[in-house]
């Protein structure tokens, strides 16, 4: 096969480019893409005519085959995406909420912290209310009893 540089005019036929990986199709008396750097090959036509139905019969025969196999792959991967969260979420139950660093900082004042009674965040309305419903329980609890 001849070589042909890039902007070389050239007769009609199929070129093609080995580093690009590029084929191009040219008319009678086109230039080829590219520079002088770029070398073309020709193809000859017979070579399309010996290898078409051989690469169709690929394509027929292959696609399914990786269909399936993506089709298999991506199953693969959302159930170790499934896994790895139902292990994340088991490890999160089972492991103890034990920080030794905040363990550390604590370890000087070991006194609860004082718990607000119900009557200071009571506020006066709810506090007025809340006697006079103690006084009216109160005065039924001892009628009952008497």
């Amino acid at each position: 096969m001849k070589r042909f540089t890039g902007t070389e005019c050239v007769r009609q036929g199929m070129y093609f480019n080995i580093r690009r990986c590029l084929l191009v199709s040219a008319g009678e008396g086109e230039r080829l893409p590219g520079t002088e750097h770029n070398t073309y090959r020709r193809v000859p036509q017979s070579l399309f005519f010996i290898l078409g139905p051989l690469f169709g019969l690929v394509f027929i025969i292959f696609l399914p085959v990786l269909g399936f196999v993506f089709f298999g792959i991506l199953l693969v991967q959302k159930l170790a995406l499934a896994l790895h969260a139902a292990k994340s979420a088991s490890v999160r139950v089972l492991s103890p909420v034990w920080e030794p660093l905040l363990a550390f900082f604590h370890r000087g004042s070991h006194k609860e912290p004082r718990m607000r009674k119900k009557q200071d965040t009571l506020s006066s309305e709810e506090d007025v209310w809340l006697k006079k419903t103690k006084k009216r329980l109160n005065s039924t609890e001892d009628e009952d009893n008497s």
